[in-house]
């Protein structure tokens, strides 16, 4: 008898450490990657198009990082379908002058065309996560973006229930 509670306490005190174990891991790992990413405030100048804007801060142009929404002012491409309808969304959410907050990783800031590459939030949400969800843009899995996961769970879900460019059977461009 007093063996089994012998097992039965040391089974409880290592199950016990190993979640306490587990989660300083994370904790850990979660305080190491916040670490790396620099946020601030600026104001929204103008909205260019479903994933651009420029802000305030510098004038910089910030591209919404992890996503890619319908081209509007491409000069080998037509306007794609929810082109508009993504500007738009962003120009409800962000524009007017309205206080954002940028956030980027301090590794991967700038995208070849020399655009911040970041995470916007308003009101406490991140915009590129809304667009993808409300099936505006479609996620770029194949990118150097920390929240890539979540994203594409988003797109499933706007896929599911047929969001945006995914009414079409599978949007209405191809991803790269």
């Amino acid at each position: 008898m007093k063996k089994a509670g012998f097992f039965a306490a040391a089974a409880v005190i290592t199950v016990s450490l190993a979640v306490i174990i587990y989660g300083a891991g994370l904790i850990m790992r979660h305080n190491m990657e916040k670490n790396k990413f620099v946020s601030f405030e600026t104001t929204v100048l103008r909205v260019i198009d479903g994933d651009t804007i420029v802000i305030k801060e510098g004038g910089k142009t910030v591209r919404l990082k992890g996503i890619d929404t319908p081209e509007l002012h491409h000069p080998d491409t037509p306007v794609q379908a929810y082109a508009k309808e993504a500007r738009d969304y962003l120009v409800s959410r962000v524009g007017n002058n309205k206080v954002i907050t940028v956030e980027y990783h301090k590794e991967d800031t700038i995208d070849r065309y020399g655009r911040l590459l970041a995470y916007i939030y308003a009101d406490g949400n991140m915009i590129n996560a809304e667009l993808v969800k409300k099936g505006y843009a479609y996620v770029y899995e194949n990118t150097n973006c920390i929240r890539v996961k979540d994203l594409i769970v988003l797109e499933q879900i706007a896929r599911k229930f047929r969001k945006g460019v995914w009414q079409f059977n599978q949007g209405g461009q191809v991803k790269q």
